[in-house]
């Protein structure tokens, strides 16, 4: 074989699956030269037990490489710490051109394109996920399959014109990866109008978007952050971490306004639009704390009843309640009690001192009763130390089916087994006379 033609099959092979690069310098001349994406693995081994697992576990191991479909070049770059002068300057040599900012938490994966732009980052959650050498090798071959579209694309969209170099442009902009540089500004170019919504697209900057919104809330520009909120709803092709962060902005927007039911269906929007992403999932958390929770229609984060099969609310539209005495007590309160908002007197009912001071919950009809969340008054919670609850299908024969150990600022109460009843007593079983005050009583189960 003539010698060009040697160096020619040498070159071919050399690039024909995965290649490990000493360090990143390296790494991206290989890259450039072979056109080939770079997957760099990010780690504190020395000094960080979860980067060194993932290098021994999975990043070196035969099985990760040999389950590579795709022409890749691979190295590390490893964070040390408590290095000297020279030792720390010929370590950044070795990576010099790469960004230090670009990952926040360790390990992490990059993916760069054969021009250096670095397309996506592997962090958290996400690498968590990938727990394998065989399911971090069949993810990197989905980005690099779609790293290879889009070095065609690249290549078409130098040679194309006008609509053609319009198409290839969106079709560009549609791959999952960080945004191409200056391609906003070739949309201009081709699009002044943004008929085609691109450049409000690729003008969204993610958690900043949401960071944004904030301030303008602060500074008592809601309508301002609704506005631009409704901007981006109006997008079509919005992708759905993108729409869980755009909904959760109005969430919060409308959370400090005071409106929690619309608040409430905007978070659960967000967590629609992304339930398994890290955006959707903590939207619907941040949603809970702010919205869910006070209207209960969500249990706290510290409930005992959360993963409880507890079936629904039967209290909340159903339910009324009547007291044992109440010349203390504002019938306008008991509107709290079952749903909605707290009440801000600070409690929904409020009896006379007496023995046996109780409220009785009529169901309206028999029900199979599973859990309780029982919410007490905060000051002079006390008074509720020996809270006890009946249930009666006919209010003549009664049940006790729990008690109190102790006044709690709130009580889980998961039943053993479904009682079935119309009727539940919720009252103090004390032997000198007291005050029953409470905010809520939330009854769980099937009609």
């Amino acid at each position: 074989m003539r010698p060009f033609l040697l160096l020619l099959a040498f070159s071919a092979s050399a690039f024909a699956g995965p290649t490990r690069a000493p360090n990143f310098v390296e790494a991206g001349k290989l890259a450039k030269k072979s056109e080939r994406p770079l997957a760099i693995y990010v780690h504190g081994s020395s000094w960080h037990p979860s980067s060194k697992r993932f290098l021994d576990l999975i990043w070196t191991k035969p099985d990760f490489t040999e389950g590579l479909n795709h022409p890749v070049i691979l190295t590390n770059i490893e964070i040390k710490q408590h290095l000297d002068k020279e030792a720390a300057q010929k370590h950044a040599e070795s990576h010099k051109g790469w960004n230090d900012k670009s990952v926040r938490t360790y390990p992490a994966i990059q993916l760069y394109g054969f021009d250096g732009h670095l397309l996506t980052t592997l962090s958290g959650a996400e690498l968590r996920g990938l727990s394998s050498a065989k399911a971090l090798a069949h993810r990197l071959n989905q980005l690099t399959e779609l790293a290879n579209q889009r070095r065609a694309f690249l290549g078409k969209i130098n040679s194309a014109e006008g609509s053609a170099k319009l198409v290839l442009l969106a079709e560009l902009s549609d791959l999952p990866f960080n945004n191409e540089p200056k391609i906003i500004a070739q949309f201009k170019a081709l699009d002044p109008d943004d008929q085609t919504a691109w450049q409000a697209r690729l003008s969204f900057k993610n958690w900043d978007f949401v960071r944004d919104i904030t301030t303008l809330v602060k500074a008592n520009k809601s309508d301002e952050a609704l506005t631009e909120i409704d901007k981006q709803l109006k997008i079509s092709g919005q992708p759905p971490e993108r729409l869980a962060l755009i909904h959760g902005a109005k969430g919060r927007v409308l959370a400090d306004g005071g409106k929690l039911t619309e608040a409430w269906a905007a978070f659960q929007k967000a967590h629609q639009s992304d339930p398994k992403g890290p955006n959707g999932i903590a939207m619907l958390a941040y949603g809970t704390r702010v919205a869910g929770v006070p209207l209960r229609e969500a249990l706290p984060t510290d409930s005992a009843l959360i993963g409880k099969e507890i079936g629904e609310n039967i209290s909340r539209d159903h339910a009324t309640v009547s007291l044992s005495s109440s010349s203390n007590d504002d019938p306008t309160q008991h509107q709290f009690l079952f749903k909605g908002p707290f009440a801000k007197v600070g409690f929904a009912i409020h009896t006379d001192s007496e023995k046996k001071a109780h409220c009785l919950l009529d169901l309206q009809t028999p029900c199979q009763v599973r859990a309780l969340r029982i919410t007490n008054r905060r000051i002079q919670s006390t008074r509720a130390k020996t809270l006890t609850l009946w249930a009666s299908e006919d209010q003549k024969s009664w049940q006790q089916i729990w008690a109190a150990d102790q006044a709690e600022l709130a009580w889980d109460i998961l039943l053993e087994k479904p009682i079935k009843a119309r009727y539940l007593k919720v009252g103090l079983n004390s032997p000198v006379p007291e005050y029953l005050n409470l905010q809520a009583i939330d009854v769980f189960g099937s009609r």
